[in-house]
């Protein structure tokens, strides 16, 4: 019976009529769950529950090791293709982050440059230009070959020195007004965007050249550790929770059937009927299915005619199955009793056995058998001759008067 019917059902799900039915069964259920929106199943009490649920299966996701190691190791990998693209940091960058850096260092530009007019004032600055220029002055006259000793005996560079401080003021207070110049910042700012801009378009292997391996691997290992490090705090899984609720609000409106199209293209609830019924048909068809089917089938076949008891039979007869069951019954175990007695009882020979039984007793023992019989058939005997007696000597009583 088990190998009849996991045979059938092999034929029966391989035919293309059963297939054919399922896939219209699929997709009249697909088209059916489709047509309402996620609203309709995901309700407010719904949505709550699945957040409080969500939040520790996210928390367990975003500290667990695999994640860490996922994360590492995609970091490293990213890092290698980007070095090894040849790509330059404009075409890695995108265009708003290079604006928006662009502009942040213009506005900066008038700081920058007051700071460094300011600098120009400060003390140790002033020393250390002083010193730079004195410098400059005796490299020069060093430099010029048969006139140094001509230009230290024609000039007292003493005097000359001690003149630096009043030139540096001059020179700073030039430079200040010159750096406060709208004309000057321009061009500054121009040839600020030119410089970066050359730099952003070089290859970024260019600027790894001489660095050492060590250092790149210890820049993967800190951006890894910073990544890590925001994956696994608090304001990472809020603002994944956040993110979904914000999701589930934009699309909770609209049919599943229009956001399945705008994921997987026109006919898709079709496509994946199709799909599932293959699949469907595989699973049915392997034997790995089969032959847990035949062994379930064993399983249950085995315990219920040999394991499950019937329970009571009455039960599960109709009334008059019963009466007639009895009367049949009834007439079979006299027609044995009428057969079988008889002879049942030649068979033994009772009264040999009684005999044989009072003889195999003691003397003493029936005497005393006897006479408790006879003790208690005495006692009634007296008792009943006392009332026929009184009923006699009342009878002659009420005759003589």
């Amino acid at each position: 019976m088990r190998w009849k019917f996991i045979k059938h059902l092999k034929n029966y799900v391989s035919d293309e009529s059963f297939q054919q039915r399922l896939n219209s069964f699929i997709l009249q259920q697909l088209n059916l769950t489709l047509a309402h929106d996620l609203k309709h199943y995901l309700t407010p009490e719904r949505q709550h529950q699945t957040q409080e649920k969500l939040e520790p299966l996210l928390e367990r996701w975003l500290t667990s090791n695999s994640l860490s190691e996922n994360v590492s190791t995609f970091i490293d990998s990213r890092i290698d293709t980007v070095i090894c693209s040849g790509k330059s940091l404009k075409q890695l960058l995108p265009a708003e982050i290079i604006d928006t850096i662009l502009n942040q260092l213009e506005d900066e530009l008038p700081a920058l440059l007051q700071q460094l007019a300011t600098n120009l004032n400060d003390p140790r600055m002033r020393k250390e230009l002083e010193k730079k220029a004195r410098g400059g002055i005796e490299s020069f006259i060093d430099s010029v070959e048969g006139l140094s000793a001509i230009i230290t005996a024609l000039f007292d560079m003493e005097k000359i020195y001690s003149r630096l401080p009043e030139f540096m003021d001059k020179a700073a207070l030039e430079l200040a007004t010159w750096l406060e110049g709208e004309k000057v910042r321009s061009e500054i700012s121009t040839a600020m965007r030119e410089r970066i801009n050359n730099w952003l378009d070089q290859p970024l292997a260019n600027y790894l050249e001489k660095v050492s391996y060590e250092k790149i691997i210890n820049i993967k290992r800190f951006i890894s550790t910073r990544v890590i490090t925001f994956i696994r705090s608090n304001n990472c899984r809020q603002l994944v929770v956040e993110w979904l609720n914000k999701g589930i609000d934009t699309i909770k409106d609209r049919p599943l059937s229009e956001l399945l199209n705008e994921a997987g293209g026109e006919d898709c609830a079709a496509k994946l009927a199709e799909q599932i019924t293959t699949k469907a048909v595989q699973i049915t068809q392997s034997p790995q299915l089969q032959q847990t089917v035949e062994a379930e089938l064993e399983q249950k076949v085995n315990f219920w005619i040999n394991e499950r008891p019937l329970g009571n039979l009455a039960s599960r007869l109709p009334s008059d199955a019963r009466e007639e069951l009895y009367h049949a019954l009834f007439e079979q175990l006299l027609e044995l009793l009428n057969k079988e007695v008889p002879p049942l009882v030649d068979s033994l020979d009772i009264r040999r056995i009684v005999e044989d039984k009072v003889n195999s007793l003691d003397i003493l023992k029936v005497e005393e058998l006897l006479m408790g019989i006879m003790k208690e058939q005495f006692k009634y005997i007296n008792i009943f001759g006392a009332l026929l007696g009184m009923l006699i000597g009342m009878l002659n009583i009420f005759l003589l008067r």
